[in-house]
């Protein structure tokens, strides 16, 4: 609203018509609406850009998916091939600890020298703590 008022009208000369055509005090509305005809594509590519957002966040979703099985499947695996190891260290540890105990006693009897005998008890106690290692794989991959 624009509202307005006469200060002076008294010039040189008489009232002219002009004076008598404009009020004392006069009060305009004005009013304005905003439509928008043309956005050029904007509007669009705000759409696209939202949608393609929704796509980025799907396809991240799924990726967390793919890997936490590729995750899981590993874990498995892991832990098949520590049980499996400890197997066959167990296994290889034994027959070493065997052998000693026969080299031992072939010792004992007089065939073989004490030499022979420690060399082979070191390798019973290395694949001891090779099997050791093992264990500790396979309770780790128990684990995960």
């Amino acid at each position: 609203i624009i509202s307005a008022d006469t200060i002076a009208r008294d010039f040189d000369r008489p009232t002219t018509a002009f004076e008598r055509l404009v009020p004392l005090r006069r009060t305009d509305a004005v009013g304005s609406i905003n439509q928008l005809l043309l956005d050029w594509g904007a509007t669009s590519a705000r759409i696209r850009a939202s949608r393609t957002a929704r796509d980025g966040v799907a396809a991240q979703r799924e990726a967390a998916r793919v890997d936490a099985v590729v995750a899981l499947v590993g874990a498995w695996h892991e832990a098949i091939a520590a049980e499996l190891a400890l197997e066959l260290a167990t296994g290889h540890a034994n027959r070493l600890r065997q052998l000693a105990d026969g080299v031992a006693a072939r010792a004992a009897a007089g065939a073989d020298s004490a030499a022979d005998r420690a060399r082979a008890d070191a390798a019973a106690a290395a694949a001891l703590a090779v099997r050791a290692d093992f264990a500790r794989r396979d309770a780790a991959a128990r684990a995960r």
